[in-house]
C-alpha cells in the first residue's frame, strides 16, 4: 500500500502562487468546481515512481 504523504510535501510557495492564480482564472470564467479540481490536481498527481518509493 502506497502511504499518501507525498501530497502534501509537494505544496511549495510556488504551487500555492500557482494554485491561487488558477483560482482567479476559475471565477472569472466561472468554472464549475469540478472543472477547477480537474485543472488543479495535475500539479498534486503522484509522481510516476511513488509505488516504487512507498515499497522501499
Amino acid at each position: 500500500m502506497v502511504t499518501q504523504y507525498w501530497m502534501w510535501e509537494l505544496v511549495t510557495e510556488e504551487k500555492a502562487e500557482l494554485l491561487a492564480a488558477l483560482a482567479r482564472l476559475a471565477a472569472a470564467e466561472s468554472w464549475t468546481y469540478e472543472e477547477f479540481s480537474r485543472s488543479a490536481a495535475q500539479y498534486f498527481a503522484a509522481p510516476e515512481n511513488a509505488d516504487a518509493e512507498g515499497a522501499s
